[in-house]
């Protein structure tokens, strides 16, 4: 459990950032999130695009991963994650190179 944390939408970015999800970068004047926590002595900021944090914000929901088990969009390698991300945020899961990895994915299945 974290001593403290902090969420808040950035209107507008003032210096170049790469996402926490996708690992992309994020463009001076973008929209962005900020999280950051306090830990004991340890502190983490992180930011994300809007559409990359909502959908790590899903995947962590619908697989119930947090903390130690949070898995970043640019961490999915399966395909059936993969898929899901194509199909509920595709904005993200164009900037994971998704569509690319899941055909990959699918030619591998079908030579088995």
């Amino acid at each position: 459990m974290s001593d403290m944390s902090d969420l808040r939408t950035i209107a507008k970015t003032k210096v170049r950032r790469a996402c926490a999800e996708c690992e992309k970068t994020i463009e001076i004047g973008s929209c962005a999130i900020r999280r950051f926590t306090v830990d004991g002595n340890d502190h983490f900021e992180a930011f994300s695009h809007i559409e990359c944090d909502d959908a790590g914000q899903a995947y962590a929901h619908m697989t119930d991963n947090w903390g130690d088990d949070y898995w970043h969009l640019w961490e999915l390698n399966e395909g059936e994650d993969l898929m899901w991300l194509l199909n509920h945020h595709p904005m993200a899961a164009d900037r994971v190179g998704a569509p690319q990895r899941v055909m990959r994915w699918a030619m591998e299945r079908r030579r088995l």
